[in-house]
């Protein structure tokens, strides 16, 4: 065979290869598409529907509707179709003006609680704000607490203070919450009319997001976690059921969550709304572990201090992120959980992302209807710092969340068992927080 039948002969071998390979590849990637119905954020400066044409134009076989725009320079957008969903993302974000194309992710929270006898004060057993050792699953160890006595003495908060709660819902008749929930003076309730021109209509306590209404409590079953959180951060100090750490203050249901789960999405418009209505502190007592760049554009471009659970998985979160904990941004306070004995508790999450510690286990809280339970996890270590925030916001109203959270993770009680675990390898002390800041600041 001469010299060009041989290359000849190669090439066409070759263009059997090419093309055989070539209809392998198209074979998977057709076997890949499935039927697409999904909600996804898009951050861009466009507007909606000029973004929704972009990706018409650019994608094929994707019908798009534009479900939500935000103030934070983002799209909610729904997708159906066929294809191949990781590749449509990819797509969109290669187009000229787009920041980011992510699932709208869901995140959650956990609740792990144990039922104790009514009593007729549950302080007692409120370790957290004053350990005397008493006996609440093990002895505990005199003075492993969060150091409140002192702090009272100069402030149990300001009514003016709004915490956010970003949870699931509040029971706002509670005996130890209904008088520590913020109302809008602005609007008048049930009368059906937006009064105070913010886009929502009789949003007296707050804002349901996960049902669109103003409903902040809807049963015992889907708003657990959030009455929880509530109560440790802002109880009522009265002759019976628990303290909170801040009792004058007033919370804000920012519901997000039903039962344990909620979307990225209605999270979004919390916290935009939340920033309209002068919230400076939001307890974030969920998480997840998708990088969820929506989530932390949002949270970015607060001014918002938000203070984050670690999560319960005992991961160290130097190798396995969780958000918001790992958001490298600087309005972020996280909170590991220790015990009544000051040692880090088994399931929490640690590492260097991890500012602080708080009682995290067999602490007391507020449950709905009038009720009280023992519950445990870094979701009810959170809020015992969100208080603490509270009442440095109370003694200088005019603080940023830079100077909040300085105060907070500068003056822990250093614990050797914390070192190399918790970032400042300490616990949180109320009384050195609220006392740096009013020396500081001349505020006696």
């Amino acid at each position: 065979m001469d010299m060009k039948k041989r290359v000849l002969k190669t090439i066409g071998r070759l263009l059997v290869v090419i093309i055989t390979s070539g209809c392998i590849d198209f074979s998977v990637a057709y076997a890949q598409e499935k039927e697409i119905d999904s909600q996804i954020i898009v951050g861009s400066d466009m507007a909606g529907q000029e973004l929704a044409n972009l990706i018409s134009e650019n994608v094929d076989g994707v019908k798009v509707e534009v479900l939500e725009q935000y103030d934070s320079e983002m799209t909610l957008i729904q997708l159906k179709g066929k294809g191949n969903l990781d590749n449509i993302l990819t797509e969109i974000e290669s187009e000229s003006g787009v920041e980011f194309a992510q699932v709208d992710y869901t995140m959650s929270c956990e609740k792990n609680l144990q039922e104790i006898e009514p009593e007729d004060s549950y302080f007692i057993y409120q370790w957290g704000l004053h350990n005397n050792g008493q006996l609440i699953g093990d002895y505990g160890v005199e003075g492993v607490d969060i150091n409140v006595y002192p702090a009272w003495q100069i402030t149990e908060g300001n009514n003016n203070v709004i915490i956010g709660v970003l949870d699931s819902g509040v029971d706002i008749n509670h005996e130890d919450l209904q008088d520590s929930i913020y109302v809008n003076q602005n609007e008048i309730p049930n009368n059906g009319i937006d009064d105070d021109n913010n886009g929502y209509i009789d949003d007296v306590n707050g804002w349901n997001f996960f049902d669109n209404d103003n409903t902040v409590f809807s049963s015992m079953y889907e708003d657990f976690h959030g009455t929880f959180v509530a109560g440790i951060i802002a109880a009522d100090k009265n002759n019976f059921g628990i303290c909170g750490v801040a009792p004058n203050v007033k919370i804000m249901p920012l519901k997000f969550i039903s039962t344990t789960e909620g979307n990225t999405s209605d999270a979004i418009k919390a916290i935009e709304y939340a920033g309209k209505m002068g919230v400076d502190i939001i307890n974030c007592s969920w998480g997840g572990y998708d990088y969820n760049k929506a989530l932390k554009k949002v949270m970015k471009k607060s001014n918002i201090l938000f203070v984050c659970s670690s999560g319960n998985e005992a991961n160290c979160t130097d190798e396995k992120e969780v958000y918001p904990t790992c958001f490298n941004i600087n309005n972020i306070l996280t909170v590991g959980a220790i015990n009544n004995q000051g040692a880090l508790e088994s399931f929490s999450n640690y590492g260097s992302d991890v500012d602080v510690a708080a009682p995290g286990m067999n602490v007391v809280g507020t449950i709905p209807g009038n009720g009280y339970l023992f519950g445990a996890g870094t979701s009810y270590a959170a809020p015992y710092v969100t208080g603490i925030a509270a009442l440095i916001k109370s003694v200088k109203p005019d603080s940023t969340y830079k100077e909040i959270k300085k105060a907070i993770v500068k003056h822990v009680v250093v614990e050797e068992e914390l070192q190399g675990k918790i970032n400042t390898s300490g616990r949180v002390d109320a009384y050195s927080s609220v006392k740096y800041v009013m020396d500081k600041y001349k505020l006696w």
